[in-house]
């Protein structure tokens, strides 16, 4: 299972997922993780894609429409939320747009 970051894939291991959530682990090489490490950078530099134009935090949809993060679900593809991430342990968990 992939997830993508930016329109980029990451391989990611599921641990747990039910209706609203996703959790489990990325599996990156060397070059994955130096990846990782641009689009983080990329995201931090405009951590505004959570805000509206008033600097208050997006509501649940449109929030979830200007995820960096998705992946491919059997109806197309399924925004997500990256709720924690352990760059040490590559522990990750999203809250999903749909189940």
């Amino acid at each position: 299972m992939n997830v993508k970051y930016f329109g980029e894939e990451f391989p990611f291991e599921p641990s747990d997922i039910d209706e609203f959530s996703l959790e489990g682990f990325l599996r990156l090489n060397e070059e994955q993780e130096e990846k990782m490490d641009e689009l983080f950078d990329l995201e931090f530099e405009n951590e505004s894609w959570a805000l509206d134009e008033n600097g208050e935090r997006l509501d649940s949809d449109a929030l979830f429409a200007a995820s960096p993060w998705s992946m491919d679900g059997p109806n197309g593809e399924v925004k997500l939320l990256r709720r924690f991430y352990s760059a040490d342990t590559g522990a990750i968990r999203f809250s999903m747009e749909e189940g």
